[in-house]
């Protein structure tokens, strides 16, 4: 797994700028471009929740990896805006996952357990942990 000081390194490298606010309490950050700045905002109210907040960074850190133009969702949008948003979001997920744990990773940590019964892992457990992660 990606450690939060890993994360720390790619924001300074690619001079985004992080910032912990409050922010409502449905909402846990905030990635935006102003086309000069890269900005993430991080809910103050996650802040101490280290596993939390290193899940967040990574995904908004994603945002930026992944993401031209505005995605953020309005309350009134077309059937068809909104399958974009999901879209662009499911890209963003899905570069999070492979950056957090990667793939070659995964599966050797998965050959590694479904071929040593001694180590009491099942398939259940298996993605009980990435799910939590």
């Amino acid at each position: 797994m990606i450690a939060t000081k890993k994360l720390e390194e790619i924001i300074d490298k690619c001079g985004i700028i992080l910032k912990f606010i409050y922010l409502p309490n449905s909402v846990l950050a905030y990635y935006t471009f102003d086309s000069d700045y890269y900005i993430i905002l991080i809910n103050e109210s996650i802040r101490n929740n280290e596993r939390l907040c290193r899940t967040v960074l990574a995904e908004e850190i994603g945002h930026y990896r992944t993401t031209i133009g505005d995605i953020t969702p309005r309350k009134y949008m077309s059937y068809r805006d909104k399958i974009n948003v999901d879209k662009k979001e499911l890209l963003d997920l899905r570069w999070v996952a492979d950056f957090i744990i990667p793939t070659d990773q995964l599966l050797s940590f998965m050959k590694a357990t479904l071929f040593d019964p001694s180590r009491g892992l099942s398939i259940i457990s298996i993605l009980l942990m990435i799910w939590l992660i």
